[in-house]
């Protein structure tokens, strides 16, 4: 078995996340960041960062074509998508990091594989270690267009 190494899941570029990443890389245990962008954290290199821009631009149009509303909602619902891809690319015992919502099966696959999962919610707190999903609250924002409690 390889030596477990962290995945760190975002679907959009967040400071914290890209911190974390560099953090992590420069102690050689980051096994990749998956964005859905198309540019990569600076300061890491190209072998652990792993992009899918047509998922920012999907985000991008509906942003520009849609009320704010309906793109929120269609942003909340290419969630899955983004999931499953990061999915294909963990490893038996990686271990993950991301936040509510967008890593659901790869939280529960790693912890299947042996890793730990790590919720980091952002600045709403501290990380989290395998504490699962429904132990937390929800953010204090509002639902939008009533499908992201659906996942």
């Amino acid at each position: 078995m390889p030596t477990p190494k962290f995945a760190i899941a975002s679907p959009v570029h967040c400071s914290l996340y890209d911190a974390e990443a560099v953090a992590l890389n420069k102690h050689d245990l980051l096994r990749f960041i998956a964005m859905g962008t198309r540019r990569g954290v600076t300061g890491l290199p190209a072998d652990v960062t792993r992009l899918l821009p047509a998922f920012g631009l999907a985000a991008y149009a509906a942003a520009k074509t849609l009320s704010v509303y309906a793109a929120e909602s269609f942003r909340l619902r290419m969630h899955p998508w983004f999931d499953r891809w990061v999915l294909k690319q963990l490893q038996p015992g990686d271990h993950i990091i991301s936040s509510y919502g967008y890593a659901n099966e790869c939280f529960k696959w790693v912890r299947q594989h042996g890793g730990k999962t790590f919720l980091d919610d952002s600045g709403r707190g501290t990380p989290s270690l395998e504490m699962p999903l429904s132990a937390h609250a929800p953010p204090p924002l509002p639902t939008v267009g009533g499908h992201d409690g659906a996942r």
